[in-house]
């Protein structure tokens, strides 16, 4: 131990670690704390409770620690900058993997700041004492055990710039361990006092993080390649993790990736397939090549429609229908992504292409503008070019599609479902407002019927597990991590997993309007097999639950509407988007009623594409599936 620490009591030790350790991390841009109770962090606690009064860091007190993580990653996927939790040591700090891996799967940024006992009572019965060493994995991107306390104050700035760079894409855990005594009387006096020699900002360590791009050889090699397909298609799939999706509320990088990749899909002569979490669909993206994939895909006459090669930027598709339509047309793939990643579920990867998407994207549409007219300026080629031809019917099937939507959803005789309530929904959200959509049916629902929003609208959504776990938290996490206007789509199983989520925002500074589609257990199976076993099926798996959702609104003191019929819907919505705080709306659907509407609305599409003239036209690609 350094002689300036001289011979110190463990009290003044903890207070010093703890207080360095919070200010580190406060300079490397960490602004907001996700706060549990516990008495192992005390120290913690403390100093994250100072750097709070002067304002330094925003400060979320929540009870549960699996809530809590949701909270932060939430947080960090909307603001793109870690937020970080504190926790005791034991249980509390195992609560934290549902999120941990959430986190890690989606590239989100996250700090966990676990407290834990001096190594002396470890593997020997102590209470309240577990092995926390790597206690998450490889679902960290780093782990750092802090030891015995008294380290030099320059190796815990470092220890924190490398905590918060590691954590840009994934969670980082850092297991402090204290010895008692935790706290005492006049502790924080004396260390702010030793304190003022040692903190000198200049010394802060920096990160600077840059993006991927390709060489010049590289590019022209990939433009080449992409020139000599004229059967391809661009597909966007969820971009969690992507640096030029990120953060949301802080930059244009949605707005420009829209734009850079409609125009890359104009030069080729491809479709540009959009997946409802892709975060691109829903302003900005060209109507004339942005395409919905669900809706569209779903049709077996798009399987007429065989591309030679796919580009894929994002993560694969997590919608059902897109999946069965590659697997049935079987292109090779190109994919983009901004780490050496292989997520390649289809086994048809041709090309990882390691790059900033938008860089990329840019990049490439640049090339193809000077072949374009170095060609202008050539002599034609002879042959034909199906460039257009294909293209065109993309576009044919995407007008029969959005065209069939917009005459079943709008019937007068249309009942409550998923489906308009879908699009009442994001009608009635203000310009630029941030919705988050659950996972099961309520993503499935926004990427089947919400093709294209009258207004600017950020979907995001927990696709890296594709779990219901922490949905209330996580898009809670999200409104503070962005300060925007907020909504959550969100099913009834999702909500009441996340109960302990309800009760824990409402005691928070948040304003979040939850639209509870209440079908009364999971209706999503209703549309798998298994909803033909006879015995089976309702109890085990659609699991109604008899759960007054009016009651457990008013325990956590949050204000509620319920809407029983169409008519009542936007009234009701209107109203929710003009009150502040967070707010229910219960939106009671008939799982019977909304088969039937489902199950009309796919054979008016099915129909209607089968019917098109463009795709009846024989044509080199299409005369392989017929």
């Amino acid at each position: 131990m350094s002689a300036l620490l001289g011979d110190r009591d463990a009290a003044w030790l903890n207070a010093r670690r703890a207080a360095l350790l919070i200010e580190a991390l406060i300079a490397q841009g960490v602004e907001q704390l996700v706060l549990c109770p516990g008495s192992r962090s005390t120290p913690l606690t403390l100093a994250a409770h100072r750097a709070e009064a002067r304002e330094a860091l925003r400060l979320y007190d929540v009870l549960d620690e699996r809530v809590a993580a949701f909270l932060a990653l939430g947080i960090g996927r909307a603001s793109g900058h870690p937020a970080a939790v504190i926790c005791t040591s034991g249980s509390a700090a195992a609560q934290l993997l549902p999120a941990v891996v959430e986190a890690s799967q989606s590239g989100v940024p996250l700090l966990l700041l676990t407290a834990d006992r001096p190594r002396e009572l470890a593997d020997c019965g102590a209470p309240q004492t577990l092995d926390q060493q790597r206690l998450f994995g490889a679902h960290c991107r780093w782990f750092v055990d802090l030891g015995e306390a008294g380290q030099p104050t320059a190796w815990l700035r470092t220890l924190a710039a490398r905590a918060v760079a590691a954590a840009a894409d994934g969670p980082v855990q850092l297991n402090v361990p204290f010895r008692k005594p935790l706290w005492r009387p006049g502790i924080e006096a004396e260390v702010e006092a030793a304190l003022a020699s040692e903190v000198d900002q200049a010394d802060v360590p920096a990160t600077l993080r840059g993006r991927p791009r390709l060489s010049t050889g590289q590019l022209d090699a990939l433009c080449r390649r992409l020139q000599e397909v004229e059967r391809g298609v661009i597909l966007c799939g969820p971009l969690d993790g992507f640096a030029s999706a990120v953060p949301l509320a802080a930059h244009g990088g949605l707005a420009e990736l829209r734009s850079a990749l409609a125009s890359l899909a104009r030069r080729l002569g491809w479709p540009l397939l959009v997946e409802g979490a892709s975060q691109l669909r829903y302003a900005g993206a060209s109507a004339e090549v942005a395409i919905g994939s669900d809706p569209l895909l779903r049709s077996s006459a798009m399987r007429a429609l065989r591309p030679e090669l796919l580009l894929r930027f994002g993560a694969p598709p997590t919608q059902r229908s897109v999946q069965a339509w590659l697997e049935a047309v079987g292109p090779r793939q190109i994919v983009v992504e901004e780490s050496p990643r292989w997520r390649d579920p289809q086994r048809s990867l041709s090309m990882l292409v390691v790059a900033d998407a938008l860089s990329l994207a840019r990049d490439l549409a640049a090339r193809l503008d000077n072949v374009e007219a170095n060609d202008a300026a050539d002599e034609a080629p002879s042959g034909g070019d199906d460039r257009p031809r294909w293209i065109e019917r993309w576009r044919d099937a995407d007008a029969v599609v959005r065209g069939a939507l917009d005459q079943e959803l709008s019937r007068p005789d249309v009942p409550l479902w998923e489906g308009p309530l879908a699009r009442a929904l994001v009608a009635a959200l203000p310009a630029g407002a941030q919705l988050h959509v659950a996972s099961s049916s309520a993503i499935r629902d926004l990427d089947s019927f919400i093709v294209a929003t009258p207004r600017p609208l950020d979907v995001l959504c927990s696709r890296g597990l594709n779990g219901i776990d922490g949905t209330l938290a996580t898009a809670a996490g999200e409104a503070l991590g962005s300060r925007r206007f907020s909504a959550l789509l969100v099913g009834d199983l999702a909500l009441l997993h996340d109960a302990g989520g309800l009760l824990a925002i409402a005691q928070l500074d948040v304003e979040l309007l939850i639209v509870l589609c209440d079908n009364e257990g999971g209706g999503l199976f209703d549309q798998l097999p298994i909803a033909a076993h006879e015995s089976a099926y309702e109890r085990h798996f659609v699991t109604p639950q008899a759960v007054d959702v009016a009651a457990l609104c008013a325990a956590a003191g949050v204000a509620h509407q319920r809407v029983d019929a169409l008519e009542q819907l936007e009234p009701a919505l209107a109203e929710a988007v003009a009150t502040a705080g967070v707010r229910v709306v219960q939106v009671k659907v008939d799982r019977q009623a909304s088969g039937e509407a489902r199950r009309s609305l796919w054979r008016r599409c099915e129909a209607a594409l089968a019917a098109a003239p463009t795709l009846a036209t024989a044509s080199p690609f299409v005369q392989e599936a017929r």
